[in-house]
């Protein structure tokens, strides 16, 4: 019966995790990138590195000082 499948009858395995996480930091990367992109050009600076936006990226959630 579908309606009473839980997630937690088939807990997912560590590799499984691993790839969900690593995925939903690329979709973050990728979304973040295109509105940094149309935020920049509106602006007229020009577009950050791939080192420059990943600083910025760890400062906004913290994770470097």
């Amino acid at each position: 019966m579908l309606s009473s499948y839980r997630t937690a009858d088939a807990p997912m395995p560590a590799s499984g995790r691993l790839f969900c996480a690593a995925g939903a930091l690329v979709q973050f990367w990728l979304h973040s990138r295109i509105e940094l992109r149309d935020a920049v050009e509106i602006g007229g600076a020009d577009m950050p590195d791939d080192d420059q936006f990943i600083e910025s990226t760890m400062k906004l959630i913290g994770g470097a000082r």
